[in-house]
């Protein structure tokens, strides 16, 4: 049988992440430091692109939809 008690709670796992960034702060020269901007920029860009071949390629009418065919 369960106790509620006995279960963690599901934010727990935050509060040590909590401390830990800001007992240890981020180095720009760290190979694990990203820009998150130019990332999120970059995956804009990407998602816009495949948006647009994705429509492009629904309305050239090279994927035929199957369902206009007759039923057996």
């Amino acid at each position: 049988m369960c106790f509620p008690s006995e279960t963690p709670h599901p934010v727990s796992w935050f509060w040590p992440l909590f401390f830990l960034y800001f007992l240890f702060p981020a180095d720009k020269d760290s190979p694990f430091y990203y820009d998150w901007e130019s990332l999120q920029l970059g995956g804009l860009i990407f998602a816009g692109l495949f948006c647009v071949a994705g429509c492009a390629m629904a309305l050239s009418g090279k994927c035929k939809c199957k369902c206009n065919q007759t039923p057996r």
